[in-house]
């Protein structure tokens, strides 16, 4: 009934955005991330090369570009041609990563880092999400910003795409999902990837927050499954989504970890060792309820899932 899997990188990633008037899309190398638990989306297109392969042609680099086929038929924009040097997709991410790399972002994000102030959110059910709020003066449009797995509302990636919206006009709220960025303490359940109705709470208390606003929901990997999934339920139905922007998002789970277990390897240690750092911030927050020590001594995702399936989650 569940698709178990912690989810990372794949080897081939799309962007992709929903407007109210339909999709859009585009071929590009990136990554997508996810936890344990389901992560159904609301566009589900396989996109590995062990799954389902849309029709494809070559652009003129000699990579494969997709056509139509991929999303119910609709064309897709491959107008993106990366540098010579920038091809590799295990380059594009590695790149983007390196610490020369974020502390460019931060400089070039600091008037959004200046203006922005911390949100604390109802989301019900006695769940708080934390958030970062930078208003741009007269906007009258609300970019919410969610990051993927491990990450948080202060990666490069989100840092990057938020001082742009900034720059443009928007007034730019960077959320963190529950036990990422600093927020451990905040609930006392371990974050899975079925929390979704803590995230829709979260957008519909920014909208009351901001009720003469339309919403632009943007989220990478794991954060773009989200906000798709936000779009489609039926709690917000009434919302003034303006547009949905999915970077990389997580579609299959099965598909992305097995690519994490059969691909390069280097992926697949670095989200132990974030989930892990992560699973022990739990613990020192919340003491009295988890004990990780023996599930820490372990270095595979695939079992790490299943023990924390079987023992913290009702799947």
């Amino acid at each position: 009934r569940s698709s178990t899997g912690a989810l990372a990188h794949g080897s081939e990633c799309r962007h992709a955005s929903l407007g109210r008037a339909g999709y859009r899309g585009s071929a590009d190398a990136g990554c997508g991330a996810g936890a344990f638990g389901r992560t159904g989306a609301a566009a589900c297109h396989r996109y590995h090369p062990r799954g389902y392969r849309p029709r494809s042609s070559r652009n003129s680099f000699g990579h494969r570009a997709l056509t139509t086929g991929a999303v119910n038929g609709i064309p897709l924009d491959t107008s993106f041609q990366p540098a010579r040097w920038l091809r590799g997709p295990h380059f594009q991410t590695i790149l983007a990563s390196l610490p020369w790399r974020a502390a460019r972002a931060r400089r070039r994000a600091a008037p959004l880092l200046a203006a922005s102030q911390e949100l604390l959110l109802d989301c019900g059910d006695g769940v708080t999400l934390q958030g970062f709020h930078a208003r741009s003066p007269d906007s009258r449009r609300l970019a919410v910003m969610l990051h993927g797995w491990e990450g948080s509302a202060d990666s490069t990636y989100v840092l990057s795409l938020g001082q742009t919206l900034f720059d443009r006009g928007c007034d730019v709220v960077r959320l963190n999902l529950r036990d990422h960025g600093t927020t451990h303490h905040l609930n006392r359940d371990l974050f899975h990837s079925c929390r979704l109705p803590e995230v829709v709470g979260a957008v519909q208390a920014l909208a009351r927050r901001f009720p003469g606003h339309s919403l632009v929901l943007a989220g990478f990997s794991l954060g773009g499954n989200f906000m798709l999934r936000v779009a489609a339920h039926r709690e917000a139905r009434d919302l003034r989504v303006e547009r949905v922007i999915a970077v990389s998002p997580v579609l299959d789970p099965a598909i992305t970890m097995r690519t994490l277990e059969s691909g390069f390897p280097a992926y697949h240690s670095y989200f132990v060792r974030k989930w892990s750092r992560s699973l022990a911030k739990k613990q020192l927050a919340w003491p009295d309820h988890y004990d990780f020590e023996d599930l820490l001594r372990v270095r595979n995702l695939r079992e790490m899932t299943r023990e924390l399936v079987a023992r913290h989650t009702e799947y």
